[in-house]
């Protein structure tokens, strides 16, 4: 009995050890793939298209012209260790659309903290 009660203890142990070093994360959206991005082309991609490479947009704004802009959004908390190593990973992609529904424009920006407290990344 005294052997399985030190066995369960050292098993709590590791475990919680294990959640401790590995830290967890949070996401929010899907994470915008690079590949797929880069496969969208001004004056030659549909809304349908876009929609087809990277899902559904987080949002769409309709503008007065007739041109529309789909927004993608993707975040990422690392929480870390103790708050040791925690950091926000984040992607946001701009697809215009003309009155027709055909790509005009498309940016598409990355960012983290890294536990730095810094934010880094650009525009593409």
């Amino acid at each position: 009995m005294k052997m399985l009660r030190k066995y369960i203890l050292l098993t709590l142990f590791l475990a919680f050890a294990g959640a401790l070093i590995t830290g967890c994360a949070t996401t929010l959206g899907h994470e915008i793939d690079q590949s797929s991005y880069q496969q969208i082309k001004k004056g030659v991609s549909t809304k349908a298209d876009v929609i087809d490479l990277l899902g559904s947009p987080n949002d769409e704004i309709e503008n007065e012209d007739g041109s529309s802009t789909f927004v993608y959004t993707f975040t990422k908390y690392s929480h870390g260790i103790y708050g040791l190593g925690a950091g926000v990973d984040t992607q946001s992609a701009r697809i215009r659309f003309n009155s027709k529904g055909i790509v005009i424009a498309k940016s598409k920006q990355n960012g983290d903290t890294g536990g730095t407290g810094v934010s880094g990344g650009g525009v593409k």
